[in-house]
């Protein structure tokens, strides 16, 4: 069986919009504290990112980098892309150790939260603005 990478991409996108969407339905019941329903929305939402980043995101950007010589702004902005996205499946696990109560935090909860959530729509951006270059150009 052969797969079609591009329309494993796509169907990738798709994903991602519901996952912005579960993201600002998640912030909106954490703005209205009931965080017991923003918990059990991002403990679906990051699972399915790194499994969206595991099987789609690598291997089809490992692929075109492996068969194209690319500009070194183009390699900055898929170095950015990664190290956010990385950068917010670290917070998450701080995040969730600390609901736990395995740690304390080191600065406000809060604060974790908002940087994940910027630093996942920034990735969000970037990576939409690298689907438009290496697919749609």
């Amino acid at each position: 069986m052969v797969i079609d990478f591009q329309m494993l991409v796509e169907l990738n996108l798709i994903v991602q919009m519901i996952l912005v969407l579960l993201l600002y339905l998640a912030s909106r019941l954490a703005i209205g504290g009931d965080f017991k329903k923003h918990c059990t929305l991002m403990r679906i939402a990051v699972p399915v990112q790194i499994l969206t980043v595991l099987g789609v995101m690598l291997p089809s950007m490992y692929g075109y980098l492996k068969n194209t010589s690319t500009e070194s702004l183009f390699n900055s902005e898929i170095l950015i892309h990664h190290s956010l996205g990385l950068g917010v499946v670290f917070l998450w696990i701080y995040i969730n150790i600390i609901f736990m109560g395995f740690l304390k935090p080191a600065i406000k909860i809060r604060t974790m939260m908002r940087l994940a959530l910027v630093s996942w729509a920034v990735s969000m951006l970037i990576g939409l603005h690298l689907y438009w270059v290496v697919y749609l150009s």
